[in-house]
């Protein structure tokens, strides 16, 4: 007796938390009818237990195709701890998004091939996902405002300076020539700005295509091409042997431009240019490349700075950018899963790492 009595009392709480858990628990028969719900997906669906169970069939209340909605409830119940979004109709008609995840019971009997089933309220999710869309909306809107309105005023002040510059030279006098020429470079300058935002915030946007990418073949002819820019400097750039990443090639591409780029820049006041590029594994499930130059460095204190937007360690009139480079390539190997980060020292040089995750590890 006393042992019934505690078996009773400790079936009475199960019972207590099954009814009073925050996530709702259902199991079906293999007819799929409904044979057991917890009060909270029975409240959070607006029926009374009587009203579903034993009477209604998971089919009824599942909102969308319901042959795609069985494939994705038999896809998740083969696999331990899967789970999928699925969206259930409420009483009064409204959709309540899920998320469903199948209970695999183990050695636990059930009859008539019952299976178990949790759903966690995935209203809140939908919600944030429409806001995102709305902002994405919001941003490709001022996106366009900034690409054609700043534009405008800017090709006008670029127009009439060269109109200057060609038919009043003579009228000008030296200080005239070189104010001339100052807002004409500060004009190129806006525009080079404007295109590097939009190349910013289109990144956020871009799906990653993944592919196997020859780090050697993108990086020797970013190298030959920047050589072409700089014909009158002594640069020599040692690449080791890069071992393959799998990413988006373009998106790549952009991170080696940019960083070979400013390699080349703060090593423009060195006589002669040592840049060395390499890449090893740093662990079984990563990869890491360098960037290594002789150029004029930074300061350590300053680190976090640098991979800012509009971050700037040295004056625009010793070397040309807009602040937007380095911060491309944060976001481009974030996205991709990585990490970047630079060690330096002022005038004794810098080198810029990232790393990239393994193909395993992308799986």
């Amino acid at each position: 007796e006393v042992a019934g009595a505690r078996a009773e009392a400790v079936q009475r709480r199960v019972n207590i938390l099954f009814d009073n858990a925050p996530c709702g628990y259902y199991s079906i028969n293999e007819e799929g009818t409904f044979v057991s719900m917890n009060d909270t997906l029975l409240r959070w669906l607006g029926y009374q237990k009587d009203e579903l169970v034993h009477k209604l069939k998971y089919s009824d209340i599942v909102i969308g195709d319901p042959a795609q909605t069985a494939e994705k409830v038999e896809a998740i119940s083969r696999i331990r701890f899967g789970k999928t979004d699925i969206t259930l109709a409420k009483k009064n008609g409204e959709p309540l998004p899920v998320i469903l995840t199948a209970i695999h019971t183990g050695d636990l009997p059930t009859s008539n091939r019952e299976r178990l089933f949790s759903t966690i309220d995935n209203k809140r999710c939908h919600e944030a996902l429409e806001r995102i869309k709305t902002l994405d909306q919001e941003l490709e809107a001022f996106s366009y405002s900034i690409s054609h309105d700043l534009r405008a005023p800017l090709r006008s002040i670029d127009g009439y300076s060269r109109i200057l510059q060609e038919d009043y030279a003579d009228k000008l006098d030296d200080e005239g020539k070189r104010v001339l020429g100052v807002v004409m470079n500060n004009a190129r300058r806006m525009g080079k700005l404007i295109d590097d935002l939009l190349d910013f915030g289109r990144l956020g946007r871009k799906a990653i295509q993944y592919s196997k990418v020859n780090m050697n073949a993108m990086v020797q002819g970013i190298v030959a091409e920047l050589k072409v820019q700089e014909p009158t400097r002594n640069i020599t750039v040692k690449v080791h042997e890069l071992l393959p990443a799998l990413g988006d090639a373009d998106m790549l591409r952009q991170v080696w431009y940019n960083l070979l780029e400013n390699a080349v820049k703060y090593t423009g006041k060195t006589e002669s240019a040592n840049i060395e590029v390499r890449s090893y594994a740093t662990a079984p499930s990563e990869l890491c490349y360098e960037v290594k130059d002789n150029g004029v460095g930074f300061d350590m204190q300053y680190a976090d700075k640098l991979l800012g937007i509009f971050q700037r360690l040295h004056k625009m009139q010793d070397f040309s950018g807009t602040g937007v480079g380095l911060a491309i390539v944060k976001r481009i190997i974030t996205r991709h899963g990585g990490r970047v980060w630079a060690n330096g020292s002022l005038k004794g040089g810098a080198t810029f790492y990232f790393t990239l995750p393994t193909e395993d590890e992308n799986k």
